[in-house]
């Protein structure tokens, strides 16, 4: 069950980055390459951040993990959805 859930994570992620370098793009009033380097320096400022939450929340376990990141892909949804309205 572990594998097949985090290949649809790993598959959301793709859907996910593929709409935000399409939304970047769309993006008039600065340059597309400090569009680009802004949004890569985010994510990677993200994943450093998101590197040591996870490191302190994994002793209180996997599970928790699993349901703050069902929780945060919810928000994005949520997100993408009232935008798109």
């Amino acid at each position: 069950m572990f594998a097949i859930l985090i290949w649809v994570a790993n598959f959301g992620m793709g859907i996910e980055l593929t709409l935000v370098n399409a939304y970047a793009t769309t993006i008039r009033s600065e340059k597309t390459r400090v569009v680009f380097n802004n949004l890569y320096i985010v994510l990677n400022v993200g994943m450093v951040l998101g590197t040591l939450v996870v490191g302190y929340l994994f002793d209180y376990g996997f599970y928790l993990l699993m349901i703050i990141s069902s929780f945060i892909y919810l928000l994005l949804w949520l997100v993408v959805f009232l935008s798109s309205m």
